[in-house]
């Protein structure tokens, strides 16, 4: 299976049968049009960053929204742990 295909630039090979195929060529092509590929690493450690920050930002709202979920659940039981004591303490 092939993947990738930029018509803008038929000289080059724009094909891979692997995505790590495909990441060399489109570096070979941005090297050859005018970028280099010391441009393309950083952009790349710069998007692996930006990828590994955004997941991390996923997982604390997910326990943010744990953490809110508890709150209110325990201050739920509170609240019925004292109106059962009040209730008790009534004559």
């Amino acid at each position: 299976m092939w993947i990738g295909w930029l018509e803008e630039y038929p000289d080059y090979r724009t094909q891979g049968t692997t995505i790590d195929e495909l990441k060399e060529n489109l570096i070979d092509i941005y090297a050859n049009v005018g970028g280099s590929v010391v441009a393309v690493k950083k952009k790349q450690y710069l998007d692996k960053l930006v990828h590994e920050l955004q997941v991390h930002q996923v997982e604390l709202e997910a326990q943010n929204d744990e953490l809110h979920r508890v709150r209110a659940e325990l201050e739920a039981n509170l609240d019925i742990s004292r109106a059962a004591r009040l209730g008790t303490a009534a004559p």
